[in-house]
C-alpha cells in the first residue's frame, strides 16, 4: 500500500482517489475556472502539462510503469505563457495547523514590478494525493491570487499519486528515522516533477520552497547576478541566493535535466539539500587533471598541515562539514551564522613553530558564506593569551607571515555576529622545517 508522508502521520492512499470528493473536486474546478477565467484540465494532456522526465526515466524509477497515468497531472490550471526569463517552482503541502503558501505567493508576486509579472512565470506543485486536501489548497490560492492565475503569472498543477512509489519500502540511512525518510524521498520527488513540469518555459529556474519571503526587486538583482557570473564564469551549475536547504537556487533551465537525473538516481538515498550539494561536487571534478585549463573552481583547496592534539569550535555545524575534516584536506567546514565571540581553534600536538599560514572563506558554490569580521589569533608557548596576528579581509581571506616562534595553538575568532553561515574552504599551516645537511648537522629552512 502506498503511504504519503504527512505532517501529522501517514495516510493510506485511497483507490480511485475517493469517487465522492472527485466528484466535488471537479465542480470546484469548474466554478475556480469560471471565477478565474483560467484553463483547467483533469486527467487531461494539454500543451505543457505532463512533466518531461529524460528518456531513461521509467528504468530509474521503474514504478512509473505501473500506471500509464504516473506523469500526467490530474489537475492543472495553466496558462500559455513562454520564453519567461525565469520560472519560479513552488511545491506546497496541506499543513494540518498552518499554510504558508500565500504569505509566500504575496511576498514573491509583490516583489516583483509589473514589467516583470509579465515576463516570469510562478509553477505552484501542490503534492498531494489526497482530493479532500487538494481542493482547499486549490480554491484558496485560486480565489486569492484570480488575477495572477488569469494573467498568466501563476499556475497550478496536481501530480498522478501514481507518480509516487511505495513509501514503506525506503532504504533507511544517516541514521534517519523511516517518517524522516518517506518526508525526504517524498520531498526530493516533488522538487523533480517541479523542474520537469518547468525547464521548457524559461530561461532560469528558481527553485523555492512554501514558507519563504523574498526582497523588493529580487528578479532584477537576480538576473543581473546572472548575467555577471555567466560573463565570468559561463560554464556555472547553480546560483545561490539562499544558503538554507533549497531554497533560492538558479539554473539555467538548458542544464536543468542533468540535476533531474541526478535526483533520479539517488533520491531514495539522501535529502535534496545534500543531493545538491554532491552534485555540484561530482560536477566540479575534472575528468582531464593534466590540462587543468578548463577545470571549475574547487570548492576546498586541501594541505598536508602539521599534526593537532585536538580542534574545537563553538559555531554550530552543519551536517559533516567539521573543521577537523577541513583541516585535515577532506572537505571544508561550513558552520551556521557564527556569533561575536565564536571561534575556530587548532591545538597542536606538540609546540610548532609556524612561519606562515592561510585561511579562506566562501566557495565558488557559496561566496557569502564566509568570515566578514574576524581576526586571526596565535597562542605563543611563552603567552598565556591569544594574541592577534591578522584581520579578514573583504573578500573573507587572511594569510600572512609569522615570527612568534612556538605556537601552542592557532585560530580564528569573531568580532561581530554575522547574518550569514560561514565555509572555511582553506586552511593552510607551514611550519618551520628542520633538515639535515651534509654534514648530518640540523638546518632550519629560511
Amino acid at each position: 500500500m502506498l503511504r504519503v508522508p504527512r505532517p501529522g502521520g501517514y495516510l493510506p492512499r485511497r483507490r480511485g482517489f475517493c469517487t465522492l470528493f472527485l466528484m466535488i473536486f471537479v465542480l470546484s474546478s469548474i466554478l475556480i475556472s469560471c471565477i478565474t477565467r483560467t484553463n483547467w484540465a483533469l486527467g487531461a494532456n494539454p500543451k505543457h502539462a505532463k512533466p518531461v522526465l529524460n528518456s531513461f526515466a521509467y528504468q530509474l524509477m521503474p514504478h512509473l510503469n505501473d500506471h500509464p497515468s504516473s506523469l500526467k497531472p490530474v489537475f492543472l490550471m495553466n496558462g500559455t505563457r513562454q520564453n519567461c526569463d525565469v520560472v519560479i517552482g513552488i511545491p506546497t503541502v496541506h499543513r494540518d495547523k498552518e499554510s504558508y503558501i500565500v504569505t509566500t505567493l504575496t511576498s514573491v508576486i509583490h516583489g516583483m514590478s509589473d514589467e516583470e509579472r509579465d515576463k516570469n512565470l510562478i509553477v505552484v506543485l501542490i503534492a498531494e494525493i489526497h482530493m479532500d486536501y487538494v481542493r482547499p489548497l486549490v480554491e484558496k490560492i485560486a480565489n486569492t491570487f484570480k488575477e495572477f492565475i488569469s494573467s498568466g503569472l501563476v499556475e497550478l498543477v496536481v501530480p498522478s499519486p501514481f507518480y509516487y512509489p511505495d513509501f514503506e519500502n525506503l532504504p533507511s540511512n544517516f541514521g534517519d528515522s523511516n517518517k524522516r525518510v518517506m518526508w525526504r524521498t517524498k520531498q526530493n520527488l516533488d522538487v523533480l516533477y517541479t523542474m520537469a513540469y518547468a525547464r521548457s518555459r524559461g530561461t532560469y529556474y528558481l527553485m523555492l520552497e512554501d514558507d519563504i519571503t523574498v526582497k523588493e526587486r529580487f528578479i532584477e538583482q537576480i538576473l543581473e547576478f546572472a548575467k555577471d557570473k555567466t560573463i565570468s564564469n559561463p560554464d556555472w551549475y547553480v546560483l545561490e541566493f539562499c544558503n538554507i536547504g533549497g531554497i533560492g537556487k538558479l539554473f539555467k533551465t538548458s542544464d536543468l535535466i542533468y540535476f533531474m537525473t541526478y535526483i533520479q538516481l539517488f533520491y531514495k538515498q539522501m535529502p535534496i539539500d545534500w543531493l545538491l550539494e554532491s552534485y555540484i561536487a561530482d560536477s566540479s571534478c575534472s575528468l582531464d587533471r593534466t590540462t587543468g585549463n578548463n577545470a571549475p573552481d574547487p570548492l576546498f583547496f586541501p594541505h598536508d598541515n602539521p599534526a593537532v592534539e585536538r580542534v574545537f569550535t563553538d559555531i554550530q555545524i552543519f551536517r559533516n562539514h567539521t573543521p577537523m575534516k577541513a583541516y585535515e584536506g577532506e572537505t571544508f567546514f561550513w558552520g551556521m551564522k557564527p556569533a561575536k565571540g565564536s571561534v575556530v581553534e587548532f591545538w597542536f600536538r606538540e609546540p610548532t613553530n609556524v612561519v606562515r599560514y592561510t585561511f579562506r572563506s566562501g566557495n565558488v558554490m557559496h561566496e557569502r558564506d564566509r568570515f566578514y569580521n574576524a581576526v586571526v589569533e596565535a597562542l605563543p608557548i611563552r603567552k598565556r593569551k591569544f594574541v592577534v596576528v591578522d584581520t579578514f579581509d573583504e573578500f573573507g581571506f587572511a594569510s600572512g607571515n609569522l615570527s612568534l616562534g612556538p605556537l601552542v595553538a592557532i585560530r580564528i575568532r569573531v568580532t561581530r555576529s554575522s547574518n550569514y553561515w560561514v565555509i572555511l574552504s582553506e586552511i593552510e599551516i607551514v611550519p618551520r622545517v628542520r633538515q639535515t645537511s651534509k654534514e648530518g648537522k640540523a638546518v632550519a629552512n629560511a
